[in-house]
């Protein structure tokens, strides 16, 4: 029972994963964060309710956008500079 090896944790989480909870943490604050600050410049709250599906929305349609990207390219590991590259943008063009 008191073998020092039986004691130890064994990792079981690579880099990757350990940023990824970093990443979601950062964003978890963000979305606690941002809607009082937005929630002070509306004038009610029905405003703050429009403000906030618009915003989903936009994000709806960025997240469409990239997927239509990455399914044309078919490649996902470029990163946002190589999607936005004049290259990446014939691509596109040429395969719609």
């Amino acid at each position: 029972m008191n073998d020092p090896q039986s004691a130890t944790p064994r990792a079981s989480l690579s880099v990757v994963d350990g940023a990824m909870m970093m990443v979601g943490i950062i964003i978890g604050i963000g979305i606690f964060k941002t809607p009082q600050l937005v929630a002070l410049f509306v004038p009610n709250e029905w405003a703050f309710i429009g403000v906030w599906m618009a915003g989903g929305v936009v994000t709806l349609i960025g997240a469409l956008v990239f997927a239509i990207i990455f399914r044309i390219i078919g490649d996902t590991t470029k990163s946002a500079a190589a999607i936005a590259s004049a290259e990446t943008i014939k691509t596109v063009n040429r395969k719609l």
